[in-house]
């Protein structure tokens, strides 16, 4: 994962944060630090869901390892202006066990988790993407825990 080239003006303070704390945490002598504190952050979150209002840089290190984000689709919308929350939300995938606590945070903090999912999104996204790179970006869809279906919180169809 490398950071993303161009990083629009509403999420860079954000984004910036997300970076330090991935960083801070990417310990060679302490392999385990990140994985354990994004661990913490969502039992935190599950517990919590309130806390982490005002820091997207941690709802997104919180959903670290529970969403996936279909890059390819989110390219091609224009994230230099701030996508409206259907257009992020079109380009995620929950895992199952975790669609009440996303759909909550859905209702009760929208802007924050769209932001979150932003950041999750450029933090994934090579530094130069091409036509060709997008293309052939691969997509593992080999974990059973993940629905090829978009989330979305009107539904439950798109259990994992």
């Amino acid at each position: 994962m490398s950071k993303a080239g161009s990083i629009p003006a509403y999420l860079s303070n954000d984004y910036d944060m997300l970076m330090e704390n991935i960083e801070s945490y990417s310990d060679p002598l302490a392999p385990d630090s990140l994985e354990t504190y994004v661990k913490g952050l969502l039992r935190q979150l599950e517990s919590e869901p309130a806390f982490i209002t005002d820091m997207p840089d941690q709802l997104a290190l919180s959903l670290l390892n529970i969403v996936k984000i279909d890059s390819k689709k989110l390219n091609l919308a224009d994230i230099d202006s701030e996508p409206e929350w259907d257009v992020v939300r079109s380009s995620v995938s929950v895992h199952g066990k975790y669609r009440g606590l996303v759909a909550e945070l859905s209702e009760s903090v929208e802007q924050q988790l769209k932001i979150a999912i932003l950041l999750l999104h450029l933090y994934h996204t090579p530094a130069q993407i091409d036509d060709e790179s997008i293309e052939d970006a691969p997509i593992d869809n080999d974990d059973e825990s993940y629905d090829d279906a978009p989330y979305d919180s009107d539904e439950d169809t798109n259990d994992y």
